[in-house]
């Protein structure tokens, strides 16, 4: 029973499964590239603590070109000079919506704003979104091995 998920989560709402599918295609082509929604997903998921979301998404992100010494930064990214202002803009953003929160601060998107434009923001919201919307739908179907539950 150890391999067996709860639920079915494709099959189980495949509506669902493919509007979600839709929200991935069009983020996909939106202003921001594959390597900073990778690590906007990347980001996301090691806050959410989905173990599969971040190798799933690690793997993406190096097809993308990111650089394992990138990925592996990303836990501090605060911390390190490996990223662009432009990719501290995203991350930023995403940190401030994927954690629980009483409403974001406006001097996040204030300072957001001085790198990317009000589109790309808007894109980084839809992905940090997605992406928690995924984790959730992960964590649920909670595989041994898949994806790990916080205690």
């Amino acid at each position: 029973m150890a391999d067996k998920t709860r639920l079915d989560v494709f099959r189980s709402f495949r509506v669902g499964a493919k509007a979600m599918g839709g929200l991935n295609r069009a983020l996909n082509e939106s202003d921001l590239g594959p390597a900073l929604i990778e690590l906007i997903k990347i980001r996301s998921s090691i806050i959410t603590d989905c173990e599969y979301c971040v190798d799933f998404h690690r793997e993406l992100a190096s097809k993308a070109g990111v650089s394992d010494e990138r990925l592996d930064a990303l836990e501090n990214w605060r911390d390190s000079e490996l990223f662009s202002d432009r990719e501290r803009a995203a991350l930023s953003i995403n940190d401030a919506l994927a954690v629980p929160f009483d409403g974001v601060d406006g001097a996040i998107f204030e300072d957001a704003g001085q790198t990317l434009s009000d589109q790309e923001m808007t894109q980084v919201v839809y992905v940090v979104a997605n992406i928690a919307a995924w984790n959730r739908i992960m964590l649920a179907d909670h595989a041994a091995g898949f994806a790990k539950a916080k205690p």
